[in-house]
């Protein structure tokens, strides 16, 4: 006979049976006027899932993130305490920052985080690292452009003239923000400086050296009511040095040219060809130099024998006429500048920025009446800042971000490269003794270009070596040149 299958009706009863066995057992009542073991089983279930979803959480957390060990790693961190070291020879050495550790291992390798528990079977071995080295070594802020600019704030002090109050002088190293504060001064402004007893005229990025005794040149120039500011060392010499602004001598001057356009230093002037601005020209012996406009009103002003008219010649009279190149002013501005008087705009800059490596970097004067920062950026009071001195008083590098530099000259087509640096966002400069020691470091393999008058300003630090790092000491000698901080006492 085939089985008989069993039905819906008869396993509902089943179950109803066995039900009421659990009451008979468990409440020693059958009537089930209440069911609370359904609720007593859905409970138990959700326990049991709630229990396996935590089991399962916990397992992807530790694949996710397992609990530390030192495995292959020789630069740790203590999760509990959060003190560096690295290991040397299976002994754990504390050290003193990152930058040290990454020397001595020879590998930017990331710390890795171990309880302390687990340092604690490990040899000890005394303190190593470099005393001041950087703790971080993150990366520039922007890796396509190198930007460095350097201003003088004039300090005026009660009761002396702007002159005597001297200036406080700032680095930094990003990108001017031109907007209501600063601005970009155009080749036809400058600024008129004073350092000891010398006057310079900073103009399109170059100094000059201002004759003053030299009447011409203050005539041309129109220094007779300009506004000179006081300028520390390290902003002059950043400018790169042009020719001095004083009159030429010129050989023979107020005799007849061999070249039959009149007397020797006398000014003509040839006219453009369509919309081009004319050319001046000084006469020399036996041929002609072309000059700026305010080069040859130098010249004119200092023509004692009333020869100081300028001349128009055609094109074609100078054809075949030697050009010589023998007067010492070629660097001359085109015109004579607008001086920007430090009323007005008592902050000067220096602004050099540089993008790809065989274009010439820029530069730009910059005047007015903050540092071209923007509004919510504020740079780093340096404790060796010695107010209205020579020295570098503020730096402002973005935070959380240093630049791996090479140096050069301020120049904008300067082809030397020189030493290796990396500057913290403190403000504070490391050499970087050779390339591979950078690469150690984490550092990478492209240092950017940056000039050294401006980035030599910054304060020094010690210089980043394995040799320096493998020092073992116990202990560290603090440095006696800081300011101490003034914090307010609570309840003070």
């Amino acid at each position: 006979m085939p089985a008989q299958l069993t039905t819906r009706q008869q396993v509902s009863g089943y179950r109803f049976l066995l039900r009421r066995l659990e009451h008979a057992l468990m409440r020693r009542d059958v009537r089930m006027l209440h069911d609370p073991m359904r609720s007593h089983f859905r409970a138990v279930i959700v326990g049991i899932a709630l229990s396996l979803l935590l089991t399962g959480g916990c397992a992807v957390y530790g694949l996710i993130k397992p609990a530390g060990s030192v495995g292959d790693g020789h630069i740790i961190v203590g999760k509990d305490s959060g003190g560096l070291f690295v290991l040397i020879d299976d002994t754990l050495h504390p050290v003193l920052n990152l930058a040290s550790a990454r020397l001595i291992i020879g590998s930017p390798e990331k710390p890795t985080s171990v309880s302390d528990g687990k340092l604690s079977s490990y040899k000890r071995g005394p303190l190593v690292g470099i005393p001041g080295a950087p703790q971080s070594l993150p990366g520039p802020a922007d890796s396509g452009h190198s930007y460095w600019t350097v201003c003088d704030t004039v300090v005026v002090t009660s009761g002396s003239s702007s002159l005597a109050g001297g200036v406080r002088t700032a680095v930094s190293a990003t990108e001017p923000d031109t907007g209501t504060g600063s601005r970009a001064l155009s080749a036809a402004e400058g600024l008129l400086v004073r350092s000891g007893e010398s006057t310079y005229l900073l103009d399109d990025g170059r100094r000059y050296l201002v004759d003053t005794d030299d009447v011409a040149v203050t005539r041309a120039l129109g220094l007779s009511e300009a506004d000179e500011r006081p300028v520390s060392t390290g902003m002059l010499n950043a400018f790169p040095e042009a020719d001095e602004l004083t009159t030429p001598e010129i050989s023979g001057r107020g005799a007849t040219s061999t070249t039959g356009l009149g007397a020797i230093g006398s000014i003509i002037q040839v006219p453009g060809v369509g919309d081009s601005a004319p050319t001046l020209y000084v006469v020399l012996r036996d041929g002609i130099q072309p000059v700026t406009q305010l080069a040859a009103d130098v010249i004119r002003y200092s023509d004692t024998a009333g020869g100081g008219e300028t001349r128009s010649v055609a094109p074609a009279v100078i054809n075949d006429i030697a050009q010589r190149d023998v007067l010492p002013v070629r660097d001359f501005p085109a015109v004579a500048p607008t001086i920007i008087g430090q009323q007005s705009a008592p902050v000067g800059c220096l602004a050099w920025d540089k993008g790809a490596e065989n274009e010439p970097a820029k530069l730009r004067v910059l005047a007015g009446t903050a540092l071209p920062l923007p509004d919510d950026r504020e740079p780093v009071a340096l404790a060796t800042s010695d107010g209205s001195g020579p020295g570098v008083d503020e730096a402002y590098i973005p935070p959380s971000s240093g630049s791996y530099v090479t140096t050069t000259g301020s120049d904008p087509s300067s082809p030397r490269r020189a030493s290796l640096m990396y500057i913290s966002d403190a403000g504070v400069r490391y050499a970087v003794i050779d390339p591979s020691t950078g690469k150690a470091l984490g550092l990478g393999e492209s240092p950017q270009v940056a000039p050294w008058p401006i980035v030599g300003l910054l304060p020094t630090g010690p210089e980043l070596s394995q040799h320096n790092a493998l020092v073992e000491r116990d202990s560290v000698v603090s440095d006696q040149r800081g300011a101490v901080i003034q914090v307010e006492q609570p309840g003070g």
